[in-house]
């Protein structure tokens, strides 16, 4: 009866405008995200905003899993004390550092970085770019052509945000990998 009912809520919520694009018309992907809220105990519209369907599997937001780790007692992911708000540079250029506390609120471990360098290798920023400092230079991708930079707006316009998020995941990802019941994060 369970599976009938969240069968038939994937059905409608993926009817509605309201729901996320990535997952308008896509009933099934609706059900991935609708189970998965199911199993992590969040609301499902939480999920809707927060699980996303990559590649055939759910990955949870960053914003989710660190929620998660500290609803589950497990800890916390906070900002390294080097952050500041034009970031840090490390040999790779400019990163941001997360840091992840046991409940007792002492450090897990070494930091965990996410670097420039890390968001070129990674695919989400153009090799050519720097933060503040974009390319601009011919792009085609399949039949489509444009003046600019390869860089995903996210990272264009949030370098910072970006590469804070990235090294919370990671740090999520390294010392609690039970409150994603081991899923990869997006």
């Amino acid at each position: 009866a369970e599976f009938a009912t969240l069968c038939v809520q994937a059905r409608m919520f993926a009817l509605s405008e309201l729901a996320p694009k990535a997952l308008r018309g896509k009933p099934y992907d609706m059900l991935l995200v609708l189970m998965t809220a199911r199993d992590l105990g969040i609301p499902p519209t939480a999920a809707m905003r927060k699980v996303s369907v990559i590649e055939g599997q759910t990955s949870l937001d960053t914003q989710l899993l660190c929620a998660l780790v500290r609803r589950e007692g497990l800890g916390s992911v906070v900002p390294h004390e080097l952050n500041n708000e034009a970031g840090w540079t490390d040999e790779h250029g400019m990163a941001m550092s997360a840091v992840a506390l046991a409940p007792n609120g002492q450090p897990m471990g070494p930091p965990v970085t996410f670097s420039w360098f890390d968001a070129v290798e990674a695919g989400y920023v153009d090799p050519e770019c720097r933060p503040g400092a974009h390319a601009t230079r011919r792009i085609q991708k399949g039949n489509r052509s444009w003046t600019g930079c390869g860089c995903k707006s996210n990272w264009r316009n949030n370098p910072r945000d970006m590469l804070y998020w990235r090294a919370a995941a990671r740090a999520c990802r390294f010392y609690f990998p039970e409150a994603g019941i081991g899923m990869y994060s997006a």
